[in-house]
């Protein structure tokens, strides 16, 4: 999940979600216990190639798991 700082920067303001990604993306990287759990996350798709995201936004294009998908993504086809 995204810091409360991040998401309340975001707000669902569409213009503010570039913003949002970069700063959800840092935490993915750079805090110990979200790298972690991307780590795993990881693992785990390597054993179960189909997994869903799950998110409670209504745009279904700009909220956290959209960019935490796109995260892996890049983790994975590095």
């Amino acid at each position: 999940m995204p810091s409360n700082e991040a998401r309340k920067a975001f707000d669902h303001v569409p213009e503010r979600f570039a913003l949002f990604a970069k700063k959800y993306q840092q935490e993915l990287s750079f805090e110990e216990e979200k790298t972690r759990a991307v780590s795993e996350l990881i693992q785990l798709m390597k054993e179960h190639p189909v997994i869903t995201f799950v998110y409670g936004a209504k745009n279904e294009h700009q909220n956290h798991a959209v960019v935490l998908k796109e995260f892996i993504e890049k983790e994975v086809y590095k």
